[in-house]
């Protein structure tokens, strides 16, 4: 049995519909990721983003792993907590959330600026502590024990293990970024990398993650 052009020329929805149903294909997802921060609102089956800059309300594409973190880092009735995310907008207005870049349920969440001026943000308890890694170099932030001034450093990449960040001069400060996604101990808020700060010979683990800062 032969099939001419005009045999071809029948809709795809046709055939599938032939084969057992018409579906329509998923909203094609063309843009570059961007990044986006703000309240993440959970409500009958439904995630919203309102953003940290004002902006207008989004919906994002439901899947089971942002569902599954949200119920991990969330309190007990709540429905609204804080995220920083990587995400592409389609022709449907929906946004495909890529890697969960924080979620957190304390903290200063919108008015934690630090992102945009840094290039990593490193934090622990345990004792409490923080780092950030800017262009100027590596500074200890917290209250304990503060540099003066941000550490110029030198950097190097561990195949498969870290990323590391040795400071030249003055205190020595070193600071571990690893691949694995951590969890504060203290908090349950989830960060999308895990820290270590070694600093004079002593060994602080964290969390820690991504600025803006290239």
């Amino acid at each position: 049995m032969s099939f001419s052009a005009r045999h071809l020329r029948m809709p795809l929805c046709f055939l599938l519909t032939a084969l057992g149903g018409c579906a329509l294909l998923p909203a094609p997802w063309f843009a570059e990721e961007q990044r986006y921060s703000g309240l993440l609102l959970v409500a009958e089956g439904l995630s919203t983003l309102e953003p940290c800059d004002g902006s207008e309300l989004r919906v994002l594409e439901q899947t089971d792993r942002l569902e599954a973190l949200f119920n991990q880092v969330a309190q007990p009735g709540q429905t609204a907590i804080f995220v920083d995310l990587l995400g592409v907008e389609g022709t449907d207005q929906r946004l495909r959330v890529g890697d969960v870049i924080r979620m957190q349920s304390s903290g200063r969440g919108c008015a934690d600026s630090a992102y945009v001026t840094q290039r990593w943000i490193a934090q622990g308890d345990s004792p409490d502590w923080r780092a950030e890694l800017g262009s100027a170099g590596l500074q200890r932030v917290d209250q304990s024990v503060a540099t003066a001034t941000p550490l110029p450093v030198i950097s190097e990449e561990l195949p498969d293990v870290a990323l590391s960040y040795r400071s030249l001069r003055g205190m020595a400060l070193e600071l571990l970024i690893y691949p694995q996604p951590c969890f504060s101990a203290s908090s349950g808020d989830y960060f999308h990398r895990t820290a270590v700060l070694m600093q004079e010979g002593t060994r602080l683990a964290g969390c820690a993650y991504r600025g803006l800062q290239p």
